[in-house]
């Protein structure tokens, strides 16, 4: 059996930086942190080389003295934790310790700081006090961290690039600096300041610096108190969202995290108002006593756990439908709306000392199964037989007015108009002529169970097909033989535009069109970096960048089948896509981004199109015969058998 022997205190210095050391954006959220518990007011972040070769952090907290500085290194050395009970009450950023032991065991240290008249000078190299002396420096600290993971090369190669790491520390300083307005913040990258806040103490000031003007014009405040547990912030309007989960931001007690049951609050808090796919905007800040949330649940202090989940859950909740109700409230110009949504819990009574708006009570009674609210009752389209007529004199004078022909024909009137006042339109056998004219198809074999999947085929005795019409503003009525098939616009034009899309790339002909002026489009740090890196893949499907600005690119060119929106639309979602795809093969890449181009310049189910396009479409689906799922995989036509709707209506 081996040995059992203790670490050399380099070697667990050195495992510990793999824990909390994961990279150069590891290393400034801890020296940051550090400086916020200091209580500074100003804290500059200088990085070169994306923070892999050289970072500072300079703050103008209260400083350290000269023992304070050379024990700050040793691990588990901490002026925040005094006993157990600190550990479930922790009120600090940084609490454990090890933090500036795990950085300066792989990296090149130098410590300035000063907490009176005299200042001190300390150099470390890995993990080991080169030098210490005295100095002069004003109040404060600064750290200056040199060669990230010189002494082991093996963690080296799992960084990313130099931009693709200091996007990641610019879209962190960015979060830090909305979780604390009070602090005037400065980055500078490279030698080019990227973020730059005033601290003047105003959240919407530094959201309007990192967001931008088209998010913060959009987003509504929120702010309710559940018990012991305040949640407040700003949500953006149903109709600003965003391809992830980037712009949804939540801080616990100031410090920033991650947490599953905050972001399901969010996603019940939108439900049925966001489009499938599409996440909602979110700055939301939570407050609750210490003790009900423990911080100590992984060295990094992203991940928290709540002694009541459910408490955190409605207190979000009921913080972003309160604000969205006063939107609606705004929206109706300060009318009561017919409908709202719950604004607050039956259950739980605010904190006294932050009390909430009163709240919009919800008057909409769930009918039982089977019963159908005023809301929804619609008038039928024709009388039942021998059934009352609720109008008879105003019916029979509708009546009267018609033309004789028709009136004949007439059993019932609606009590409102159901379509357009013209008259009807006759359906008509197709003649002959229109009959040569039209594709030859084969009529195809029954199905027992309809609907299912089904295409035309096309053999020269086939008979012909007949084009009836458009319902619900999405889906096309065509007779062919014995059977009546329903057509989805949308899916048909996607999965032709999809395979034009595959035949122009094989073939590398891709029909792009240059725009006379460069669309802009706002970015996060983090979205910028991975752009710029993947400039050739982009072009590879039609859309163009470059640069343009510190948050911004310039789309200079994009495929012609997409529009203005559509097009932004469309390289944001699959910007996104190849973001959380990871090292997803290129062809799947690019076969998923030709996907979303064509969703994106197909026909959209539920817009008005002219007859003649719509009949085009269908001729174009029956001469190709191959297409039978859009790129999602959806069908794109199913077929109703005769046989069937006959049995429907009792004729067999």
């Amino acid at each position: 059996m081996p040995k059992i022997h203790v670490l050399e205190e380099e070697i667990a210095n050195k495992i510990a930086a793999g824990e909390v050391v994961e990279r150069p954006g590891s290393v400034i959220k801890e020296l940051v942190e550090n400086a916020m518990d200091a209580g500074a007011e100003h804290i500059t972040v200088e990085i070169q080389n994306g923070g892999i070769t050289y970072m500072r952090v300079t703050d103008d907290g209260c400083g350290m003295s000269r023992e304070d500085a050379r024990s700050c290194f040793l691990r588990h050395a901490t002026s925040k934790i005094r006993d157990i009970s600190d550990l479930y009450a922790v009120e600090t950023y940084g609490f454990r310790g090890e933090a500036l032991a795990a950085i300066s065991a792989v990296s090149r240290i130098e410590l300035t700081t000063a907490a009176d008249e005299n200042g001190t000078f300390l150099e470390l190299e890995g993990g080991s006090e080169v030098s210490i002396r005295e100095t002069g420096a004003p109040r404060g600290t600064t750290i200056i961290v040199r060669d990230l993971f010189y002494n082991t090369p093996a963690r080296m190669k799992f960084l990313k690039t130099d931009r693709a790491e200091g996007s990641y520390i610019a879209a962190l300083m960015d979060r830090l600096a909305i979780s604390n307005p009070q602090i005037a913040f400065k980055l500078i990258q490279d030698g080019k300041t990227v973020l730059s806040t005033n601290g003047s103490g105003k959240l919407l000031d530094v959201i309007y610096a990192v967001l931008g003007r088209e998010v913060t014009k959009s987003l509504l405040q929120a702010d309710a108190t559940l018990q012991q547990v305040r949640v407040y912030g700003y949500v953006a309007e149903p109709t600003v969202t965003k391809s992830n989960r980037n712009y949804q931001l939540c801080y616990i007690n100031g410090r920033l995290v991650r947490s599953q049951t905050v972001l399901a609050a969010i996603d019940q808090a939108y439900r049925n108002d966001l489009f499938r796919g599409r996440h909602a905007v979110c700055i939301l800040k939570i407050t609750l006593p210490y003790g009900l949330v423990d911080v100590n649940v992984h060295p990094s202090k992203m991940e928290v756990k709540f002694s009541n989940e459910k408490l955190i859950f409605e207190a979000v909740y009921y913080a972003i439908k309160n604000a969205l109700n006063k939107q609606t409230l705004k929206s109706a110009g300060g009318q009561e709306p017919r409908e709202p949504e719950p604004a607050v819990p039956t259950s739980g009574k605010p904190a006294a000392s932050a009390p909430i708006p009163a709240p919009v009570q919800n008057k909409r009674e769930i009918p039982p199964s089977g019963m159908v609210t005023e809301l929804e009752k619609r008038e039928p389209l024709f009388a039942a037989v021998g059934g009352r007529e609720a109008e008879p004199e105003r019916r029979a004078a509708q009546k009267a007015s018609l033309p004789k022909s028709e009136n004949e024909y007439i059993v019932g009137l609606p009590a409102r108009t159901v379509f357009p006042p013209q008259r009807p339109t006759l359906l008509r056998e197709t003649p002959l002529e229109e009959r040569l004219r039209a594709a030859d198809l084969k009529e195809p074999e029954p199905a027992a169970d309809p609907p299912e999947q089904q295409s035309f085929s096309r053999e020269k005795e086939a008979p012909p097909y007949r084009y009836i019409g458009e319902v619900f503003a999405s889906y096309l009525l065509v007779e062919s033989g014995e059977r009546l098939y329903l057509i989805d616009k949308h899916a048909v034009h996607e999965r032709m535009i999809f395979e034009k899309l595959r035949k122009e790339n094989a073939s590398g002909q891709r029909a792009q069109q240059r725009l006379l002026m460069p669309e802009r489009i706002r970015l996060s740090q983090e979205e910028m970096a991975f752009a710029l890196e993947n400039q050739d893949e982009f072009a590879k499907i039609g859309f163009e960048i470059d640069a343009f600005g510190d948050r911004q690119i310039a789309l200079r060119s994009r495929p012609v089948c997409l529009t203005g929106e559509s097009a932004a639309d469309a390289f944001c979602e699959i910007l996104s896509g190849w973001m959380q795809g990871g090292h997803e093969a290129e062809t799947e890449r690019e076969n998923t981004a030709l996907k979303t181009v064509a969703c994106k310049a197909a026909i959209k189910a539920g817009n008005i199109n002219d007859t003649v396009e719509l009949k085009a479409l269908v001729t174009q689906l029956i001469e190709e015969d191959e297409i039978h799922q859009c790129p999602h995989g959806r069908p794109v036509m199913i077929a109703y058998d005769k046989k069937n709707i006959e049995k429907a209506f009792k004729r067999l």
